[in-house]
């Protein structure tokens, strides 16, 4: 039987009640995110808190997490309670779209939902997972714009085409792109995730690619650096 959890080198992810699991391409991505500068932390539809956490373990500002999944919410709360982070981390069971704040934010973080309506499983929980009925890219993006400091950083993971929609949204609201990373699970499969970081600052986007593993199915020696603060047996 597997575990209902997922555990890290300084914490635990309790997952066994909701469909938001913890994934790869996740983990790569809060290892990627950059807190330098940041004095505060919006992470938009937290899931069960993994980036929250992965982020809270490099940095002592507080970070504010807003999850609408009542499962999700609930594991959320418990895997922040548990951490040795927790006065730091607190999540607020609320769609992004009605949250409240009385700041802004100099780093915002999202994996949001990506399949749009395709394909639609029979579990809601699921749903809402992998789909963009709660939560669309205009929808996000107007929240990114409303929510972000003068000078804030917002990074956001999202399979290619559903990036190009959102970079889209994103720039009609004048926030631009000026790091990505393109993720491949190995050098010569397409590309299955991007990673970009957006600010008010039009510039030329420095993009890089990385593969999980190498040809022999082994993980890159960039994962293994990248990962090893968190994975327990790397």
């Amino acid at each position: 039987m597997a575990n209902s959890y997922f555990q890290f080198k300084q914490f635990r992810i309790e997952q066994g009640q909701t469909a938001m699991k913890v994934t790869t391409e996740a983990c790569l991505f809060g290892s990627l995110i950059e807190t330098e500068k940041a004095a505060n932390i919006l992470d938009i539809g937290s899931g069960t808190g993994l980036l929250s956490l992965m982020l809270a373990q490099n940095t002592e500002v507080p970070i504010d997490a807003v999850e609408l999944d009542p499962l999700a919410y609930g594991q959320n709360q418990t895997n922040f309670e548990t951490s040795p982070w927790h006065k730091q981390l607190r999540v607020h069971h609320s769609t992004i779209q009605s949250f409240d704040s009385n700041q802004q934010y100099d780093l915002i973080i999202s994996n949001p939902p990506f399949f749009e309506k395709h394909q639609a499983g029979q579990k809601a929980n699921k749903n809402m997972a992998l789909h963009n009925e709660t939560l669309s890219y205009q929808e996000l993006a107007e929240s990114i714009a409303r929510l972000i400091s003068e000078n804030g950083k917002a990074w956001v993971l999202l399979p290619p085409h559903p990036m190009q929609l959102f970079e889209k949204e994103m720039a009609l609201l004048g926030l631009h792109p000026f790091k990505g990373m393109h993720i491949q699970n190995r050098p010569e499969q397409p590309i299955f995730r991007k990673v970009y970081a957006f600010s008010k600052k039009k510039t030329e986007a420095a993009i890089t690619e990385l593969a999980i593993r190498n040809q022999e199915g082994q993980y890159t020696q960039t994962f293994i650096d990248l990962l090893k603060p968190y994975y327990l047996h790397l």
